[in-house]
């Protein structure tokens, strides 16, 4: 009876090991691109050399069974986000955001951003700037930009077609908006508004 049991714990520690092992190896051959291999391959999509990075953060993990880098890193003008193919070293997603002050002539207005998000290139001309985005929304809450506080503006790309992301709080009223313009049309295409507390 006591040899049973030896030989059946020596299997089941032989069996662990030979899983975790396999475990291991799996991982391994996942990822194949070293983390300067994707470096190099974020660095050329983005237009940027090493010498241009302020801070950076390199993530190894699966993705829906899939190996996959996350790697982020920001310039002194913009922050970027990559998920790249951990075997291949294809960009699967990437977000940039650049930044740009625009509220230097007002003081109501504490930050603003530009960015871009995107998957894939851009095919789409812009005819609307942000500004006049900006006014848009402004012009049809009956609001002047005076009476916001931490207004944000981004450029979003949503399958090639571009729009201006449009958010600010009005602490007279105790709401927050958040409005997306096509930069196109002019037209806004969605609004929402909670409260500030929320």
């Amino acid at each position: 009876m006591k040899k049973k049991l030896i030989v059946a714990i020596i299997s089941l520690v032989s069996l662990i090991a030979v899983i975790g092992i396999s475990g291991l190896v799996y991982v391994r051959i996942q990822f194949k691109l070293s983390q300067s291999d994707v470096e190099k391959i974020v660095y050329k999509n983005a237009g940027v050399t090493s010498s241009d990075i302020k801070s950076k953060v390199f993530h190894k993990e699966f993705d829906d069974l899939k190996a996959v880098y996350e790697f982020s890193f920001t310039t002194s003008s913009s922050e970027y986000e990559y998920l790249v193919d951990a075997k291949t070293g294809s960009i699967l997603e990437y977000d940039t955001e650049s930044f740009v002050d625009l509220t230097a002539s007002s003081t109501s207005s504490e930050t603003s951003k530009s960015s871009e998000t995107s998957s894939q290139s851009s095919t789409s001309s812009t005819q609307v700037t942000m500004e006049q985005a900006k006014q848009t929304v402004l012009k049809e809450l009956n609001l002047s930009e005076s009476d916001t506080q931490f207004l944000v503006l981004e450029t979003d790309t949503d399958n090639g077609k571009i729009y201006y992301q449009v958010e600010f709080q009005v602490p007279s009223k105790g709401l927050e908006y958040d409005y997306k313009v096509d930069s196109e049309t002019g037209a806004i295409v969605e609004r929402n508004q909670e409260s500030i507390n929320d």
